[in-house]
């Protein structure tokens, strides 16, 4: 029985991280001052703002680019998945860590949240994938 959907749906579910990486990323390019005080970050000086298009704006445009890329070939969709899964459980884990010593898990939570959610759903699908090319190579 042809399952057209196992095709797609690995490479949807790539294109779904990407795409938020790519919001969180523009995000802060765009508009430093406001995506950081979100987070209670104050940009005081114009060195600030840079430092923040850069490294926290510029860094998640890296890994949306980066997933979109390996989205674009069924060869690289497995990578892809892999790579979201395996960047966003080292920020989970960092933030819940930090969260707790820092005693702001309530505050995280609005965050940590969607970052178990994707977590969980890329690394599952990386699995089934890999699993499915397991099988259809036997």
């Amino acid at each position: 029985m042809d399952r057209p959907w196992r095709a797609w749906a690995p490479r949807l579910m790539l294109v779904a991280a990407a795409l938020l990486y790519l919001v969180i990323g523009l995000k802060f390019v765009s508009q430093p001052d406001s995506a950081s005080a979100e987070s209670g970050y104050r940009l005081v000086d114009a060195v600030a703002r840079t430092n923040i298009r850069a490294g926290v704006g510029g860094f998640p445009l890296g890994v949306s680019l980066s997933l979109l890329f390996c989205a674009a070939s069924a060869e690289r969709v497995l990578w892809g998945l892999r790579l979201a899964a395996g960047i966003t459980l080292v920020v989970l884990t960092v933030r819940l860590g930090s969260a707790i010593a820092d005693g702001v898990i309530a505050q995280a939570a609005r965050l940590l949240a969607p970052e178990a959610v994707m977590t969980t759903l890329t690394g599952a699908a990386a699995s089934w994938l890999a699993r499915q090319r397991h099988r259809d190579a036997v």
